[in-house]
C-alpha cells in the first residue's frame, strides 16, 4: 500500500489514467497465465489401466464340429486367426456360406473348440477377454458346461466350440501375431476363476 501511495503521489491525472491501465494489463496477463496451467493439469492424459477389457462377438457357436470330429480333436483346443487368408481358407473348408468380414488391422479371430463328447449335456461359451497391459497377456474367461452325474442327455456325440471376433487391445503398436503374446484360459466355476490348459491347433 505504501509502495503504491508513492507511486501516485505527485502524479499527474494522465500518469495515474495510464498507471491503472498498465496494472489491469498485468492482472490480465497473471489470470490468463493461471487459467492456461489449470487447463493444461486437466487436459493431461489419464494414466492407462493395467488391465484393459476387450470387446468381442460371436461370428460362429454350434454343438458339433465337422473340423473337430475330421481331426479328432478329443481334448478342448483353441486356433488364432491375424489375417483374412488364413481365416477364409478356414472358413470355405467348413462352411458353406459367405466368409464373415473381419478387419484385422483392429481385430483377430479366436476359435475354441470343446473337444468330442460321447453324448449332449456339454457346452462352452465365452464370458470375457482381457488384457493385461504389462504382463502381455491375454486372458479369456470361459464358462464350461458338462453334465452330471445321472443327467438325461441326448446319446448322439457332440463338440461344441465358438468362434469370435475380438478386438486387438490398444496398447500394442505392432500386430499381435509378432508380439510375445501370451494367451491364459481360465474358466469360471460360481465366482471362482480357475487357470485351464487348451491345446494349441
Amino acid at each position: 500500500m505504501n509502495l503504491f501511495c508513492r507511486l501516485i503521489n505527485g502524479r499527474s491525472y494522465w500518469e495515474l489514467h495510464l498507471l491503472k491501465v498498465a496494472m489491469r494489463i498485468i492482472l490480465l496477463i497473471i489470470c490468463f497465465f493461471i487459467s492456461l496451467n489449470l487447463s493444461t493439469s486437466r487436459s493431461k492424459p489419464e494414466k492407462m489401466s493395467d488391465t484393459e477389457q476387450l470387446p468381442f462377438e460371436i461370428i460362429a457357436k454350434d454343438l458339433w464340429s465337422a473340423h473337430c470330429r475330421k481331426a479328432n480333436i478329443q481334448s478342448m483346443a483353441y486356433r488364432l486367426f491375424f489375417d483374412d487368408k488364413d481365416w477364409s481358407k478356414f472358413w470355405q473348408e467348413w462352411y458353406r456360406k459367405p466368409t464373415p468380414r473381419v478387419d484385422f488391422s483392429k481385430n483377430f479371430i479366436i476359435y475354441i473348440l470343446q473337444g468330442l463328447k460321447k453324448t449332449g449335456g456339454y457346452k462352452i461359451d465365452i464370458v470375457q477377454v482381457f488384457f493385461e497391459n504389462k504382463m502381455n497377456v491375454l486372458n479369456i474367461l470361459l464358462r464350461i458346461k458338462e453334465p452330471g452325474s445321472g443327467q438325461a442327455v441326448d446319446l448322439g456325440e457332440t463338440s461344441p466350440y465358438v468362434i469370435m471376433q475380438v478386438r486387438l487391445p490398444s496398447t500394442l503398436s505392432i500386430k499381435i501375431d509378432n508380439y510375445k503374446l501370451k494367451i491364459k484360459f481360465l474358466k469360471q466355476v460360481d465366482n471362482v476363476q480357475i487357470p485351464i490348459e487348451l491345446m494349441k491347433l
